[in-house]
C-alpha cells in the first residue's frame, strides 16, 4: 500500500480488508509517520493479523513512532521482514533483541535501520548476568539477512555480528570511492562472512560517477555470485573500458583463495564517459574469459572499435573453436553514434552475438524504462532478431 503525507482515502477500506486471511502486508511511503496509521492502521494491523506471515515497511521519513516498532513485536508469525526506515529517528538498537526474542518464525531479514551512534552495544544482545551464549537463542529460524549500511567505506556498525552471520546480501550506499582503498575496511569485514552472496555497491545521490578500480576486489576477494554497481556511471582507468576488469576478475593469481564458485551476475552502469565505453571486443573478452558468468547488464558503444573493425571480429570468431560461454542474459544500453547502423551491421552483429554466446537465452534494453529509446526499438530489437534466427538454424544444422 502506498500511503501518501496524508493517507486517510488508502486507510479507509483497511478494516475490511484486514482479515486473518491476510499473509503479505506492505506499507511504502510518508504515511507511515501520519497520526492515522500510528493511532488506527497499525494498532489495527497487531490486533487482526496475528497470522500475518510477511510484512514489509519503508519510508524517508524521520518520524516514525516507537509503537510502529512495537507492533511488529506482535507479529510472532512472520517469516520475512522487510524494514527499510533509514532515516528513522525513534529506533533504538534493544529494538533488535527484542525482535529477536519475539521473531522465532523469522527466516528473512531485509534491515534497512540506522542509530544515532551509528553502532550497536556490545550488551545489546547478551546483557549483565546473562549467560553468554544467551545471543544464540534469537532469531533462531533465521537463515537470511540483507542488509544496507550507509557508512561508506566500512560496515555499517548498525548491523550487529548477530545479524552479519547471516547476511547474504549487502547493499553498500557511499558518497566519493576515488581512492583505490576506499573499502578496504568494509572487505576486511566482509572477507570473514562466508555466507555472503550477494554486495550491491549504490552511491548516495542520482549524479554520481564511480571509479572501477576501489570496486575490483569486491570481486577478487569475495565468495560473491552477485555483483551490482548501480551508479549514474562508471569511470574506468586510461580509457580501459570493460575488458582489462573481465581479464583481472576471470584470470591471473590474486583470485580469493576460498573462492568456490564463480560469479554468475554482473551488473555494471549504463554509462560511462566516453573514452571508455566498453565495446563489442569487450563483449568478445567476456566471451572467452568469464567462465560461469550468467548474467550481464553493462553499457557499450557497438560503433567504436579499439583494436579490429566489426567484420574483423566476425572473421575471427568464425575461425576459432565453438564458445564455451556460459552467458544466458545480455542487458545492453548502446552508445552508438553516427554513422548509423547499415544492414550489414545488423547482420554481422546479430551472427557475432550468436558465435560468442551460443547459449544466449535474451538480450533485452538495460532496463524496461529503455524499451521505446531509439537504441533498442529502431535497432536492437532487429538484431535480437536476428540473433535467435541465427541461433535456431545453428541448432539446427547441428541436429542434422
Amino acid at each position: 500500500m502506498q500511503t501518501a503525507p496524508d493517507p486517510t482515502n488508502e486507510f479507509v477500506p483497511i478494516s475490511l480488508i484486514f482479515t486473518s486471511s491476510v499473509q503479505d502486508v506492505t506499507f511504502q511511503g510518508q504515511g507511515l509517520s501520519n497520526g492515522l496509521s500510528v493511532d488506527y492502521c497499525f494498532p489495527l494491523v497487531g490486533e487482526r493479523l496475528a497470522s500475518l506471515r510477511r510484512l514489509a515497511l519503508s519510508s524517508d521519513q524521520e518520524d516514525i513512532e516507537t509503537s510502529t516498532f512495537d507492533t511488529i513485536l506482535q507479529l510472532t508469525n512472520l517469516e520475512s521482514l522487510d524494514i527499510q526506515l533509514p532515516k528513522a529517528e525513534n529506533v533504538r538498537p534493544e529494538f533488535l533483541a527484542k525482535a529477536g526474542r519475539a521473531l522465532k518464525k523469522l527466516s528473512s531479514l531485509t534491515i534497512d535501520l540506522h542509530f544515532s551512534s551509528h553502532e550497536v552495544p556490545a550488551d545489546t544482545f547478551t546483557p549483565k548476568g546473562s549467560p553468554s551464549d544467551s545471543a544464540t537463542t534469537l532469531f533462531p529460524s533465521l537463515v537470511s539477512v540483507h542488509a544496507v549500511s550507509r557508512s561508506g567505506g566500512k560496515l555499517c556498525g548498525c548491523i550487529p555480528p548477530l545479524l552479519r552471520e547471516k547476511m547474504k546480501s549487502l547493499t553498500l550506499v557511499v558518497g566519493d570511492t576515488s581512492s583505490s582503498d576506499y573499502f578496504e575496511e568494509a572487505l576486511g569485514t566482509l572477507e570473514a562472512i562466508q555466507c555472503l552472496e550477494k554486495v550491491e555497491i549504490k552511491p548516495q545521490g542520482r549524479t554520481v560517477s564511480v571509479w572501477i578500480e576501489p570496486i575490483i576486489p569486491f570481486l577478487k576477494r569475495l565468495n560473491l555470485s552477485d555483483f551490482e554497481l548501480t551508479a549514474d556511471r562508471v569511470r574506468y582507468p586510461n580509457g580501459a573500458a570493460l575488458a582489462p576488469l573481465i581479464k583481472e576478475v576471470f584470470t591471473g593469481d590474486n583470485n580469493t583463495l576460498h573462492q568456490t564458485s564463480p560469479l554468475r551476475s554482473l551488473v555494471l552502469p549504463k554509462d560511462t564517459t566516453d573514452a571508455d565505453c566498453p565495446t563489442l571486443s569487450c563483449l568478445s573478452c567476456v566471451a572467452q574469459l568469464a567462465d560461469g558468468l550468467q548474467n550481464l547488464a553493462t553499457g557499450c558503444d557497438s560503433g567504436r572499435f579499439l583494436d579490429s573493425p566489426l567484420n574483423a571480429l566476425l572473421a575471427a570468431w568464425k575461425n576459432r573453436r565453438p564458445s564455451q560461454s556460459t552467458l544466458q542474459f545480455l542487458a545492453i544500453r548502446d552508445h552508438k553514434t553516427p554513422p548509423p547502423f547499415t544492414l550489414q551491421d545488423y547482420n554481422d552483429i546479430a551472427q557475432l552475438l550468436d558465435l560468442m554466446f551460443p547459449r544466449l537465452v535474451s538480450i533485452k534494453p538495460y532496463c524496461e524504462a529503455d524499451e521505446n529509446e531509439p537504441y533498442w526499438k529502431d535497432h536492437w530489437w532487429f538484431i535480437e532478431h536476428l540473433r535467435r534466427m541465427y541461433k535456431r538454424l545453428r541448432m539446427y544444422e547441428s541436429a542434422s
